[in-house]
């Protein structure tokens, strides 16, 4: 609007000069009427003007201030509605952690025959976290912590990696130190290990009293209990053991590190009677190498320390009071 106005009111503007210094010079000849109306419209012309721009400003203000109270009512109502959506997060989670069981005997006992993947949360455990329950080995109800049965994992891993855990739950696995001691600490804990060889021949030993100590006291094993089973004693020697990796070590021996010259992390002392997070070398104990057969998967009492196993695996479960 104002860019239509412009020009008119500048060729206007000369006459309307004319107009204002007319009753001082002499203008006889001239017939001021049509003068005196153009000056009019001139001057309601500039009234209309002043006006619509007053309206325009008025407007754009209005428009602007519209617009900025819609952009707030929308981050409000969009606040509002994360607000809605975290809370009802926060009740299901906290409403689930309150139904989550602490163990693999818990979910045995609410009648889950099935062996496989179930989320539990042991008391101490800040988090819960996904765990493999054997519900068929010896009655069921057992939490996995190791499980080695093709090497398709690597076990030569630093300390956070043995804290946390690490593989498939489903295939080979570490549970993690951290789950280890939530679970030990939690209640009373029996410990159960069992041995497959090549011959397809299985062998399991029993702890009724297994328990680890926090991460600032290494992960020591405070106690495995009294044995039973027939694959030989070879942890009940590890007791008062701290746990260690190649990049912590921890162990009783003064020259060398036993997680680094067996290439695994474990509970080493001078350096071992067990070892069943060593290298996974297959079917080879037959070959008579004995240097390569130090690092591997064994159970001293059960063929000796150049024996390679097949199979291997460590679970927990409450201990019957």
């Amino acid at each position: 609007m104002q860019q239509k106005l412009l020009p008119l009111i500048l060729l206007l503007f000369p006459v309307y000069s004319l107009l204002t210094e007319a009753p001082n010079k002499d203008h006889s000849i001239v017939d001021l009427a049509p003068l005196i109306e153009i000056g009019a419209k001139l001057t309601t012309l500039t009234e209309t003007v002043n006006t619509l721009k007053k309206d325009i400003v008025r407007g754009v203000d209005s428009t602007l201030d519209n617009k900025l109270k819609r952009l707030e009512e929308i981050m409000k109502k969009t606040l509002q509605d994360e607000l809605i959506k975290s809370e009802r997060r926060l009740s299901l989670e906290i409403e689930q952690n309150k139904q989550l069981p602490a163990d693999c005997k818990q979910i045995k006992d609410m009648g889950k025959n099935v062996s496989g993947v179930y989320r539990i949360q042991p008391i101490l455990a800040y988090n819960p976290f996904l765990v493999w329950c054997d519900m068929v080995t010896m009655k069921g109800g057992w939490t996995r912590i190791l499980n080695r049965v093709d090497g398709s994992e690597n076990f030569y891993l630093n300390w956070t990696s043995y804290k946390h855990g690490f593989g498939k739950l489903a295939k080979e696995h570490w549970l993690g130190l951290q789950h280890i001691y939530e679970l030990t600490n939690s209640k009373p804990t029996e410990l159960l290990i069992e041995l497959v060889d090549w011959d397809e021949r299985r062998v399991y030993a029993r702890y009724n009293n297994f328990t680890i100590g926090r991460e600032v006291e290494g992960y020591v094993i405070h106690s495995v209990g009294k044995y039973r089973g027939n694959a030989g004693d070879s942890f009940s020697s590890h007791v008062g053991v701290k746990f260690s990796t190649a990049d912590r070590d921890q162990d009783k021996m003064k020259n060398i590190s036993c997680a680094v010259h067996f290439a695994s992390g474990w509970w080493f002392h001078q350096c071992y009677h067990s070892l069943l997070t060593g290298k996974y070398l297959g079917n080879y104990h037959t070959s008579g190498d004995e240097n390569k057969h130090k690092s591997s998967v064994k159970w001293g009492t059960f063929h000796g320390y150049n024996y390679s196993l097949k199979e291997a695996r460590m679970m927990l479960r409450p201990l019957k009071i």
